[in-house]
């Protein structure tokens, strides 16, 4: 069935929930259920979530899928404290709590940045001897990915390593405990896990190598960042405008200019559009370089992207141009109808 056909599925179920409510007829466990499903997939949390008081007013019996569904609602809002007390709810009843009202409580903590709940919850699990599901393990990964956990990412791989049931690592998992390494600069635990996920001969993923440069870059091991960089389409991975970015913020700190030009080329061949930053960073290599004749080329190729310079970068005290009247004639002329007219003002007067 195709999206459109659920769709309108979803919007007659919708207004077969208003006739039932204009009607005066009773309605059931399952078509109470059916409205929280229309009302989610339209993206009304509330009407969603107002299905179970009206149940509770008219003496309808909610079941576990009524819980389920309602805790997968606060899941895409992040309404982390409705999901815990319809857990709370739950437990309170004949229902058994099942892994999935877990899991679903997770991605609401998840979603409203609650990441240490999620562990909480784990633990919750574990004491009701509830196996830890595949959906429950990445939403723990996530929230180490987020929240900078790389203990609890360490522990959850030994965990599922050494698991005997179906819940496989794979390489989405090692990404998520790379990218936990992040915040924490935890650069030996990130290169770890990296070369471990590849002698368990998992292909490493863009936002897994993309974390790895990001981290480099952090820890300022520029000559680290080209030569990764310069590894990932042999191991399988194209860089992406992101990855750009962190090569051309190694080239930028080393001044060298004519990796950062030759960088911009690449992107123009790949048909990667670079952002404002990646240009910045070009006509930043090109200055520590010496090589401030190349700007107004840069400057072009920004136009044609249909990007602005921003004027700042060319009056910092340690980025200031040549003395060359010709060379701040060409750079003034590339600036005069993409600066505000206060900005060029203040780009003059570096030459005034």
């Amino acid at each position: 069935m195709c999206s459109e056909e659920r769709g309108a599925i979803y919007s007659e179920t919708l207004v077969l929930w208003q006739e039932l409510q204009e009607s005066g007829f009773q309605a059931t466990t399952g078509s109470c259920n059916a409205a929280i499903a229309a009302w989610r997939k339209a993206g009304e949390i509330q009407h969603a979530l107002d299905v179970l008081p009206y149940m509770k007013l008219h003496k309808i019996l909610p079941t576990l899928l009524t819980y389920e569904r309602l805790i997968a609602t606060c899941g895409d809002a992040g309404l982390w404290q409705v999901a815990f007390e319809l857990l709370r709810e739950i437990q309170g009843s004949d229902s058994t709590v099942t892994a999935e009202c877990y899991a679903q409580a997770m991605r609401a903590c998840t979603t409203s940045n609650q990441y240490q709940m999620c562990f909480s919850l784990r633990d919750e699990l574990k004491r009701l001897d509830l196996k830890l599901s595949p959906s429950i393990y990445l939403q723990l990964f996530y929230a180490c990915a987020e929240g900078g956990f790389v203990a609890h990412a360490l522990s959850l791989l030994a965990e599922m390593m050494s698991s005997d049931s179906d819940d496989a690592v794979g390489a989405i998992h090692y990404t998520l405990a790379i990218r936990s390494c992040e915040s924490t600069k935890a650069l030996k635990e990130a290169q770890y896990l990296y070369q471990q996920a590849a002698s368990l001969g998992f292909k490493p993923q863009l936002a897994a190598c993309n974390s790895m440069l990001k981290q480099l870059v952090i820890n300022q091991r520029w000559q680290e960042v080209i030569t990764f960089f310069q590894s990932m389409p042999e191991q399988g991975v194209r860089p992406d405008s992101r990855s750009y970015a962190f090569l051309l913020c190694a080239f930028q700190e080393l001044g060298n200019s004519s990796g950062a030009q030759r960088a911009l080329q690449e992107m123009k061949m790949a048909r990667i559009c670079p952002d404002v930053a990646s240009f910045n960073s070009v006509v930043a290599a090109l200055g520590k370089g010496g090589t401030w004749f190349a700007v107004p080329a840069i400057l072009n190729q920004m136009k044609d992207w249909g990007m602005c310079a921003e004027c700042s970068l060319f009056i910092g005290s340690d980025l200031k141009f040549s003395t060359d009247t010709r060379i701040a004639r060409l750079l003034l002329r590339s600036f005069e109808h993409t600066v505000v007219p206060n900005s060029f003002a203040k780009l003059t007067s570096v030459w005034a």
